[in-house]
């Protein structure tokens, strides 16, 4: 979800829509988008067997972070050298166009950063499927970005548990600074508007 709650671009829910659902409304999938779910995962158990055939094994798994349970990721694949894989399946031309350039569509790299911030791991793999053509890329760590993450999901959470009327307190962060959060939201929107131009670019 953590792509829906920053607002990255190429998100497929709002972040209002995800913190309904953590509220308790009910899930609603198309039946189109659970045929895209149930493609995506048939490919990642092909992608799976692809590179255990090659000799490296990834196993999927459930993550929290070491300090903070409510901070997960649902990973696709690790390694036992600690590499993430992660697998997408597209059919935008779009986003075949940036991957075949070396550019990670902002929707998987805020996904791949969030699961690299939660194992603690430095390397991910993002393995996009598209039209059939498999297209491997190495995504590393990203601090910068994953310290605009973690602040942008306590505030999330400081939302959602002001919502129960359960407040969190996170003085760890600042988060309650209005200041702050301005400053950090306007450093992402800046972020995002440069990867925008790097896409348009790359077109």
């Amino acid at each position: 979800d953590i792509p829906s709650i920053v607002g990255a671009q190429g998100r497929y829910k709002s972040k209002a829509a995800v913190l309904r659902e953590k509220l308790g409304a009910p899930v609603i999938v198309s039946a189109w988008l659970q045929r895209l779910f149930d493609n995506g995962h048939a490919w990642e158990s092909k992608v799976r067997k692809q590179y255990a055939d090659g000799g490296v094994h990834f196993k999927p798994c459930v993550v929290e972070h070491k300090t903070n349970p409510r901070f997960f990721a649902s990973l696709d694949g690790l390694s036992s050298d600690g590499i993430i894989l992660e697998v997408k399946t597209t059919s935008i031309d779009f986003y075949k166009t940036c991957l075949k350039k070396g550019i990670v569509p902002e929707v998987y790299l805020v996904q791949i950063q969030w699961q690299l911030f939660v194992t603690g791991l430095k390397e991910a793999l993002l393995v996009v499927v598209c039209g059939g053509e498999i297209i491997p890329l190495k995504v590393i760590r990203d601090d910068e970005m994953i310290r605009n993450l973690e602040i942008l999901a306590y505030h999330f959470l400081n939302k959602l548990d002001r919502t129960r009327s359960e407040p969190i307190r996170i003085s760890k962060l600042a988060i309650s600074t209005d200041a702050f959060l301005e400053k950090l939201r306007a450093n992402l929107e800046f972020n995002q508007q440069t990867k925008k131009e790097s896409y348009e670019e790359a077109v």
